[in-house]
């Protein structure tokens, strides 16, 4: 199973700067994905479980309410993200 192109773009530019301004900060990162992944960041699977249901972040059509990054599909639209398969959603 490979990552999205975009997610994996954004843990890959991740700085070791920015962990340890996190870190100084008695703050942490991590990646929750389903895609199991190896990087150097804290990374949980999600795979077989309902965490992506859970907080309604999936493309997963059979699930409702669907959502992605918290965003219905005409707000995806709306902002951009005509990239993502909302035609899926209906």
């Amino acid at each position: 199973m490979d990552g999205c192109a975009g997610c994996t773009a954004a843990v890959d530019d991740l700085s070791e700067g920015l962990l340890r301004h996190l870190r100084a900060r008695s703050t942490g990162y991590a990646v929750i994905a389903r895609a199991p992944l190896a990087w150097a960041i804290p990374l949980y699977s999600s795979f077989g479980s309902d965490f992506t249901y859970d907080f309604n972040v999936t493309l997963d059509a059979s699930m409702a309410p669907v959502q992605f990054n918290y965003r219905d599909p005409d707000q995806l639209r709306e902002s951009g993200f005509e990239w993502i398969p909302v035609a899926d959603f209906r």
